[in-house]
């Protein structure tokens, strides 16, 4: 399938937001459709928020359904021509309210010119301020790098330079050691493996001899056979563990040496890193060594940025000229003219702006920043006095609880008591009552301490502190309202409550001016409303050729069951199929939401579209003239109930159709917006 896109591109120039690629487009459209061997298309824009989709299998539907269709294509093609109607209509309009007052256009004109001079000029001022800047920022680094590389070439090359041959020579000492010391290791390992296997078997040999001895029966031989079979296991016992020791002892030497290799490599490293209460013997040799390197690339940077600076600045004289000259003529116009700046409005602007900044100081002084502070202090006190409260209520439930919990107790305790009270001599019963008082006196002991005094530990010593604790922060409550009734009551904050509330009315008061200025008549404000209704026909326009490009899709994907779908159904489908395929190298709309460029394949150059757009005037009414005349005779046409592009052979409506193109294009070209 096919995605049909059309983008609107949209830039500001000065105060006017123009409309770059439609102009192309129209044209290309108007020049290419008129010639009567190419299919002209009816999707010249597709809808903004959906995207068209064309299968490359068209749909059967029946008759019924593609007349109905077809129907509903001519009805938005006759929404679409009325809608083009009102656009130039409304375009008439507002030229005619524009030259109204030639000399307000006039002054206008200077005035935009002025701004757009201005604002060329205060972005290569920020640009020049930026490579100023730059070049400060690369003039101290390269600054920096040089003394670096000068102090390094002096001072600290040839320390470095012994510190990392002592780092190497230190690191193949360590790897050889360690090796030795593996090594040794291992075959420590390997004699206590022979060592605890030959003391197994000469603890066998040892239970032998002592059950040889130990036996009458057995000959003297046997018994010497024995005790020399044990000697010699004693013997080869006694020989891995000497060479066992000896491993150990080489591992052990073999590990100090890499103990004192990586002394050294730890010593060279804190040189040659930064200096830190950890590390006094620090000189960050490393760090000095990295900026003497970067000197070079530094100060190419540096000359570099300083170019650009110089660069930069020259435009941004001429920028600056331009933008004086721009104003002077302003000046001159509104003098020729005879149209000064509203004064007063000004004025009254003026006084707004320092009443907002008086306001905002009144609101920092002491006096009602005490107030606010104050305020805010009486509602921490009251979330305090609120837990304080909550903190009591906690503590009861626990001690109404424990008191539960007693009276059970006792209840259970004076049952033990008259039960063993029967019998004295039970001890069963005894020992029941010790238990069941042991409960009694635990209870009590949460409840008021072991002495019975309600220490603070205990549960009503927690609620005595609960409580005077509620009674402090109420207290504290009170002290804060106190407070905050006397900060109000202070001359001063009343004279700042009064002050804010009088320049308030004077920020009020101006911005009730700028909306009634808003309302003012003028020539501005008559041009205002009628570029509004423009913008309103000219959304409409869009809504209703969207409405037709995506029902001439849907046409154009229809064929009547029963027909051979290459075959023309009706009078519709000579049109031929409005898409292409995507390595199509003829242009092709596109739609993306309400933004525009020409139908241009991405990869070309679209640098022109800003140019093509912009026109004077009377280029404009030039191609009203046009437009109408095209328009006209499309009427006269014998097809009208055909769609105006769907014939190969009919260039008169496919130069109407190029025309409305152009219109379109040129009703979205300039609008002006004031800031």
């Amino acid at each position: 399938m096919q995605n049909n896109k059309l983008r609107f591109k949209m830039y500001k120039s000065g105060k006017n937001w123009m409309v770059a690629g439609l102009m192309t487009t129209a044209v290309l459209a108007g020049l290419t459709l008129s010639n009567g061997d190419v299919v002209a298309h009816a999707d010249t824009a597709a809808a903004a928020t959906t995207t068209t989709q064309v299968a490359n299998k068209k749909q059967e539907v029946s008759q019924d359904q593609y007349d109905a269709q077809k129907a509903k294509v001519a009805t938005d093609q006759t929404n679409v021509n009325n809608a083009q109607k009102a656009v130039n209509d409304a375009q008439t309009a507002v030229d005619n309210a524009k030259n109204a007052n030639e000399n307000a256009a006039k002054v206008n004109d200077a005035k935009t010119a002025w701004k757009n001079a201005e604002s060329d000029y205060n972005k290569a001022n920020s640009d020049y301020n930026n490579a100023h800047k730059a070049t400060n920022t690369a003039k101290a680094a390269a600054d920096e790098a040089n003394a670096y590389k000068n102090n390094w070439d002096k001072n600290e090359a040839d320390l470095y330079n012994k510190l990392q041959n002592q780092i190497s020579d230190a690191t193949a000492t360590k790897t050889a050691q360690t090796k030795v010391a593996n090594d040794e290791a291992a075959k420590d390992k390997k004699d206590d493996a022979a060592y605890d296997a030959t003391a197994k078997l000469q603890a066998e040999a040892q239970t032998n001899l002592d059950k040889v001895n130990a036996d009458k029966k057995a000959t003297e031989d046997q018994k010497q056979d024995a005790a020399d079979y044990n000697q010699s296991l004693l013997d080869q016992m006694n020989a891995l563990y000497q060479d066992s020791q000896k491993h150990k002892a080489a591992r052990d030497a073999a590990n100090a040496k890499v103990a004192a290799a990586d002394k050294t490599i730890r010593n060279a490293n804190k040189i040659l890193a930064p200096k830190s209460d950890k590390n006094p013997a620090g000189r960050d040799l490393l760090g000095h060594k990295s900026a003497a390197d970067s000197a070079a690339a530094k100060q190419a940077a540096y000359e570099t940025a300083l170019q650009h600076e110089k660069d930069l600045k020259a435009i941004r004289d001429a920028a600056r000229l331009t933008a004086n000259q721009k104003k002077d003529a302003y000046t001159q116009a509104r003098a020729d003219y005879n149209l000064p700046n509203d004064a007063e409005y000004a004025e009254m602007q003026k006084k707004a702006t320092g009443a907002r900044q008086k306001i905002n100081a009144d609101k920092a002084d002491p006096a009602y920043t005490a107030v606010t502070d104050t305020e805010g202090h009486v509602k921490d006190a009251n979330k305090v006095l609120n837990n304080a409260k909550k903190a009591v209520d906690t503590i009861q439930a626990k001690i109404d609880t424990q008191n539960d919990k007693l009276a059970k107790a006792q209840a259970d305790l004076d049952a033990a008591k008259a039960a063993a009270a029967k019998d004295p001599d039970d001890d069963v019963l005894a020992s029941n009552v010790v238990a069941k008082q042991s409960i009694v006196n635990a209870i009590n002991n949460r409840l008021h301490g072991a002495d019975g005094k309600d220490g603070a530990a205990s549960l009503m010593g927690q609620l005595a502190a609960a409580k005077q604790n509620v009674t402090d922060r109420n207290n504290a409550l009170n002290w804060w309202n106190k407070k905050l009734d006397d900060a109000k009551a202070n001359a001063r904050y009343q004279k700042l409550v009064n002050d804010i509330a009088y320049r308030q009315s004077i920020i009020d008061k101006a911005d009730q001016a700028k909306a009634n200025r808003a309302a003012a008549k003028g020539a501005d404000d008559a041009v205002a409303p009628l570029e509004a209704a423009l913008a309103q026909k000219q959304s409409e326009l869009k809504t209703y050729t969207d409405a037709l490009n995506a029902d001439t899709n849907i046409l154009n994907n229809m064929f009547v069951k029963g027909s051979d779908d290459s075959k023309d159904n009706g009078d519709h489908n000579t049109t031929g199929n409005d898409t292409k395929k995507d390595d199509d190298k003829t242009p092709a709309s596109s739609v993306d939401g309400d933004k525009t460029a020409t139908g241009v394949k991405e990869g070309n150059s679209a640098k022109s579209n800003a140019s093509q757009v912009t026109m004077t005037r009377a280029e404009y009414r030039a191609a009203n003239k046009v437009a109408a005349a095209n328009e006209a005779s499309a009427k006269n046409t014998k097809n009208d109930a055909k769609l105006p592009q769907t014939s190969n052979n009919e260039s008169t409506a496919v130069i109407a159709l190029g025309a409305v193109s152009a219109m379109l294009g040129l009703g979205l070209v300039a609008k002006k917006r004031e800031f």
